[in-house]
């Protein structure tokens, strides 16, 4: 038998497992590791989240709208971007809530993206709108 492995007996007779096999009991861990196990299960359901925003139904030139996203880590710093993506043709704010109202005042014709990042740096972004003429 190789050293370091451990065997089983079993009905057909002896076989070795390709790991070693170890045998823990709760004496064996400090409390600090279980502070370590207990973080570790919690980031996921903090941080995991998923960070998406809201495609506004339409941007109509001086009419207001409302963005709103959800996940991600407050505060959060909202633009709206051209469409293709290149630098912010508005930037507002930093939010520390999940939703802004804006009245559109950018010219009509004008393709735009809302694009929100969040304080870890995450951005996401909804789909491209063409900004319409008001009335």
């Amino acid at each position: 038998m190789e050293p370091g492995y451990e065997a089983l007996k079993l009905v057909s007779g002896w076989h070795i497992l390709p790991f070693p096999l170890y045998v823990f009991n709760s004496t064996m861990f400090s409390p600090f590791f279980m502070y370590i196990a207990v973080a570790a299960a919690t980031i996921p359901s903090v941080f995991g989240q998923n960070f998406t925003v809201n495609t506004p139904p339409s941007l109509v030139e001086g009419q207001p709208v409302l963005f709103s996203w959800a996940g991600g880590v407050a505060p959060y710093f909202p633009s709206i971007i051209p469409a293709p993506t290149a630098a912010a043709l508005k930037t507002f704010p930093q939010q520390t809530t999940t939703s802004l109202t804006w009245n559109v005042d950018l010219a009509p014709g004008n393709v735009a993206i809302v694009s929100i990042q969040d304080s870890t740096g995450a951005v996401v972004q909804s789909d491209s709108i063409t900004i319409a003429p008001g009335n």
